[in-house]
């Protein structure tokens, strides 16, 4: 029988054995959410050169535009306006690495939109450093070559046009290279509507520095193939082949420069002499004249040319009435800039048909938001048909470093051939002001 005092040791002892083991387990658990604890923290902490913003850049755009028509012999006048919003960011983390977005928001004044979808868009891609030169770039772009005639984003429209693909680039002071495989809007609607993707890839290379008088030498090739009839369960294939050259150049000793572009089409890689474009400018400078510099300058392109990215808003006229596409035209015009005052240029074009066939036509003229239904076909029967001459002149002022104005005023006058192309009589009259603010 064991003794009273034994029996009270023995049970303190368990019960202090207990209280070892809780404690112990207690500390082993504070040390496993512990040990748990610091592996996060360094996991997070490891990352925290990846998700430091290293350089900031941010620019802001906002654009007003206000449009009126105006009929001949009429009380009849159409106005309509928008707005557009850009914000472009990059971040840099590291030497190797950068990141690139655009916030845009558009609004046409007049017209309520309860989507999100139908008024914003973020486009943003990732480049990636391997040398100074040689760079990689990823995601949605806006792209653009060194001639607009032959590339452009086109950001008067309400979104610019963009490429969703891989950019591999290599760039120094004498070359720029670029070579892509992207999907690609329909040109001929924008960016607002992508009824058909087109899938291509290419070469770009840019060589400057050629000589005295040739400034700059572009040369390009591109190969596309797309889906033209999605709408359907049958779906037809095409494939095109583009090849371009384009130089600019000036003669310093009598204040000239000038400019040329030849673009071919191919069926595949076979090549059609049928589907081509070229266009040259010839521009005499006087600096002590305000600047003033003298232009003239010729473009022609066959009926079965796809003018692709082409800047629309900076050829064929500022009312933007025809495409390219079965166009000539040769145009003269005049720019100065007085006294730091404001900007000023007057051009004529002289515009005509290249081949018998279809032109392609927008009857309302220069819209703020352009859409498929605003471009027309039109069967001319004879080559060199008279489409009618436009006339256009543009005022810009720089109020500050942030704000300028824009004042655009254009008159057209059709021809016989061309009387009932345009829902309004001619001569067609446009005005256009334009508010920019860039902070």
């Amino acid at each position: 029988m064991k003794q009273p005092y034994l029996k009270k040791t023995t049970e303190k002892k368990t019960i202090e054995k207990k209280a070892y083991n809780k404690m112990t387990l207690l500390k082993k658990r504070i040390t496993n959410k512990i040990t748990t604890f610091n592996k996060i923290l360094l996991a997070f902490l490891s990352f925290i050169p990846l998700m430091s913003f290293g350089q900031i850049d941010f620019e802001s755009y906002l654009r007003l535009r206000t449009l009126s028509r105006q009929v001949q012999d009429s009380d009849q006048r159409t106005f309509s306006s928008d707005q557009s919003f850009r914000l472009k960011g990059s971040l840099r983390p590291s030497e190797i690495f950068e990141t690139h977005f655009w916030l845009l928001s558009y609004t046409f004044f007049g017209e309520d939109s309860k989507n999100p979808a139908d008024f914003i868009k973020l486009y943003g891609f990732g480049k990636w450093f391997f040398t100074k030169e040689l760079s990689l770039r990823m995601g949605r772009v806006p792209y653009e070559t060194s001639f607009h005639q032959i590339m452009s984003s086109n950001f008067e429209e309400p979104y610019p046009y963009v490429f969703d693909g891989l950019f591999i680039n290599y760039s120094s002071r004498l070359i720029n290279l670029d070579a892509f495989g992207a999907y690609m809007p329909n040109p001929y609607i924008g960016a607002t509507k992508q009824t058909s993707l087109k899938y291509g890839a290419g070469i770009f290379l840019d060589i400057y520095s050629v000589s005295e008088f040739l400034n700059h030498v572009n040369l390009h090739l591109v190969y596309l193939w797309d889906s033209l009839s999605q709408t359907t369960s049958q779906t037809t294939s095409q494939k095109t082949t583009r090849y371009g050259i384009a130089i600019d150049g000036n003669l310093t000793n009598l204040n000239l420069d000038y400019k040329l572009i030849g673009i071919a089409h191919g069926s595949g890689f076979k090549f059609k002499s049928d589907q081509n474009m070229y266009h040259t400018e010839l521009a005499y400078s006087q600096l002590e004249w305000s600047g003033s510099r003298f232009f003239v300058g010729y473009h022609s392109d066959t009926e079965n040319y796809n003018p692709w990215f082409y800047d629309r808003y900076k050829n064929a006229g500022l009312l933007n009435l025809f495409f390219w596409g079965n166009l000539t035209y040769f145009y003269v015009g005049y720019e100065a800039s007085f006294a730091n005052l404001f900007d000023f240029k007057l051009i004529f074009h002289n515009m005509s048909s290249t081949n018998s066939g279809n032109i392609r036509f927008a009857p309302q003229g220069f819209a703020l938001r352009p859409t498929d239904s605003s471009i027309e076909d039109k069967e001319i029967l004879e080559a060199g048909t008279l489409l009618g001459r436009e006339i256009d002149v543009s005022f810009s002022k720089k109020i500050n470093k942030e704000f300028e104005l824009n004042l655009v005023l254009g008159v057209f006058i059709s021809s016989p051939s061309t009387e009932d192309l345009f829902k309004e009589a001619s001569p067609y009259t446009s005005i256009k002001l334009t508010g920019i603010y860039e902070f």
